[in-house]
């Protein structure tokens, strides 16, 4: 049995972060946050402080 960073012979093989596929999943995610959070801000604006209190409790 090896482990999975063994090849055959037992060498270790060098371990290198996806970077290239992380990237555009993280920028992805990154701008989802932006636009909830500018959505929220907005939205919230729009309401009254009575109705804001009445909906958190």
């Amino acid at each position: 049995m090896t482990w999975p960073f063994e090849n055959d012979i037992g060498a270790v093989v060098p371990y290198q972060f996806p970077f290239p596929e992380v990237e555009p999943f993280l920028f992805v995610l990154s701008g989802m946050e932006v636009l909830l959070s500018v959505w929220m801000v907005r939205r919230q604006k729009k309401q009254s402080l009575a109705e804001q209190m009445r909906a958190q409790g």
